[in-house]
């Protein structure tokens, strides 16, 4: 099956299998099959860049990163969103006041509040470690941006961080155990849109692989969604396709089912 420009990736539970430290070499095959032929391949991941410490340094296109809201093309940034000022203050407050870890990116470089038992151990299983500790108002002195927040509070505690206590953001996630935050009109699915845009291809010629709440909306973006076989119910119901899982040759599996491997 022919007609791809651009297939996009989620990274976690996709592009590397959990509990693994890189890609397999069947997923390192197929991007190298792609790429021969033309076809663009492009992270689109929750983590910002300077967290994407997984993939080896193998030579993507470009980078989806922190849920849409920064733009990665031929290793420069082509677009980026930050949060609000009051709507990122708002967030360091609360999470403060809940007693919860609480993780800052901007466009090259974060901060963590605190460490926590919860935050080490769902840190740890997707292979990232925090070593900046401290007041997260840092990162907005002197006109700094914050672009996304991970925020590691339950689902019981994400009605602390809407509306009205903040205005302009959205908190996606793909783990009961922790949330995203970030600005409002962004996503995986917008991600998608606007780096076609910036690649002048049309939408309906990419594809995307993912495996978690927040991959939803770019498996529904996108020409083709194929959800990896760990995925939950949920996403796979969101997916034109369904491969094997992430450590079991998932997106060889589904490249080779529509002829492009």
């Amino acid at each position: 099956m022919a007609g791809f420009d651009a297939v996009f990736f989620d990274i976690d539970g996709t592009l590397v299998p959990f509990g693994a430290t890189g890609m397999p070499q069947s997923t390192v095959a197929a991007l190298d099959a792609l790429r021969a032929r033309g076809v663009k391949v492009i992270v689109n991941s929750g983590r910002p860049p300077m967290l994407i410490n997984n993939l080896g340094g193998y030579p993507f296109d470009g980078f989806v990163c922190m849920n849409g809201g920064l733009l990665i093309l031929e290793g420069k940034v082509v677009w980026k969103k930050p949060i609000d000022r009051e709507d990122a203050l708002a967030v360091i407050r609360i999470s403060e006041e809940l007693g919860v870890s609480c993780a800052a990116f901007t466009e090259d470089s974060l901060m963590l509040n605190f460490h926590s038992e919860n935050e080490i151990r769902l840190a740890k299983a997707i292979n990232i470690e925090f070593t900046r500790i401290g007041d997260i108002r840092e990162l907005l002195r002197g006109g700094g941006e914050i672009c996304q927040f991970t925020v590691y509070a339950d689902e019981s505690l994400e009605k602390h961080f809407l509306p009205p206590a903040t205005r302009h953001i959205c908190c996606p996630r793909w783990s009961p155990e922790f949330m995203d935050i970030d600005p409002d009109s962004t996503s995986k699915a917008d991600g998608i849109r606007r780096m076609a845009g910036i690649l002048g291809i049309d939408a309906s010629r990419t594809m995307a692989f993912g495996d978690g709440g927040n991959d939803i909306s770019m498996l529904k973006a996108a020409g083709v969604g194929v959800a990896m076989g760990n995925a939950s119910d949920d996403v796979k119901s969101h997916a034109a396709y369904v491969t094997t899982s992430a450590s079991e040759d998932g997106i060889a599996n589904a490249l080779k089912h529509f002829g492009l491997v």
